[in-house]
């Protein structure tokens, strides 16, 4: 009977002490989890703090709306910054112009030309635009588009000769990108680099597709972007500048 204790009492300890060594290695895991879970967050919001991204406002809506925006650890902050008055104008981020999948940031303050806004735990990378637009009269008044300033030339288009052309170009390692881009119809449109106002001393980098918002260009690799200062969109067909972008 004594022997039947002892062997008892052993069991139930041993059985208690498996218990607890698991309880121990759960609460390792779990720590383990969280710090995994920890370090991914804050690589990703390491990442996000370091990207730098930048653009120029246009009017929009037959407003007048100008200065730059400034996007840079977690802060979205426009410089120089004027608009028309509006009686409720706030600053968005969105993919393009349209606001109705935007993310609204801030009121904006109508009368100081140097603001900044927290974008804390927004990803600035799921957007390409900074709006100015009124919420009582749900009207668009300013955009700029935005890009890393990584690349090395950046510009937004204007349309020439009354047409329309709208988007930003983007040259970087030997590409030349399109983003958010439409423009008028025409015959024979092409995309050029040129020095000056003259196409003819001008680069074509290819023909434009008209129904395509996002398009990318070789640039040859004997060009020296530095000699550049704008690009062109240009019928050769008409021979007519439709819009242009000021590197």
């Amino acid at each position: 009977m004594k022997t039947f204790k002892i062997l008892f009492i052993t069991a139930l300890a041993t059985i208690v002490l498996a218990a607890c060594n698991n309880t121990s290695e759960e609460k390792d895991n779990g720590k383990m989890d969280s710090g995994s879970k920890s370090g991914m967050m804050k690589e990703k919001s390491d990442k996000e703090m370091t990207a730098t991204f930048m653009g120029d406002f246009k009017g929009e809506s037959g407003h007048t709306v100008s200065g730059k925006t400034k996007i840079k650890d977690g802060k979205l902050m426009l410089t120089d910054f004027k608009t028309d008055e509006g009686p409720d104008l706030h600053v968005y981020l969105s993919k393009g112009t349209d606001v109705k999948d935007a993310k609204e940031i801030s009121k904006i303050d109508l009368k100081e030309s140097e603001q900044t806004f927290d974008l804390a735990g927004i990803d600035v990378e799921k957007y390409d635009t900074v709006l100015i637009y009124c919420d009582k009269a749900h009207e668009l008044f300013g955009s700029a588009m935005y890009s890393d300033k990584t690349a090395d030339m950046i510009g937004n288009f204007k349309g020439l000769n009354d047409k329309k052309v709208t988007g930003m170009v983007t040259l970087n390692d030997n590409k030349l990108m399109l983003s958010d881009f439409s423009t008028d119809k025409g015959p024979d449109l092409h995309v050029y680099l040129v020095k000056n106002d003259k196409i003819e001393s001008g680069v074509s980098l290819g023909k434009v597709d008209l129904k395509n918002k996002e398009q990318s260009f070789s640039i040859p690799k004997d060009i020296n972007l530095k000699d550049y200062k704008k690009v062109v969109i240009y019928c050769d067909e008409a021979h007519v500048m439709f819009g242009e972008a000021v590197l």
